[in-house]
């Protein structure tokens, strides 16, 4: 060694926003979640009404719930 260590510097990776959404049915009276992930972290109301409106036509029962995750950074060591 000669006294010298490599410099390790803290990275920033912006993390996505994911989408949980809860549909009950006859199958499923209690519900059933389904997510989606890796989506922009900046998500608009608009954008999530729209989506649950086309996600609502092709699932059997109905839509009760829609919560969004978000992380809003991750530093790593490189």
């Amino acid at each position: 060694m000669t006294g010298k260590e490599p410099h390790m510097e803290l990275k920033f990776q912006p993390k996505n926003a994911s989408i949980t959404m809860k549909v009950v049915s006859d199958a499923f009276p209690k519900g059933k979640q389904y997510t989606l992930n890796h989506l922009v972290n900046d998500v608009e109301p608009k954008v999530v009404e729209t989506l649950n409106n086309a996600f609502g036509m092709l699932v059997d029962g109905k839509l009760t719930a829609t919560e969004i995750h978000k992380t809003d950074a991750v530093y790593t060591e490189e």
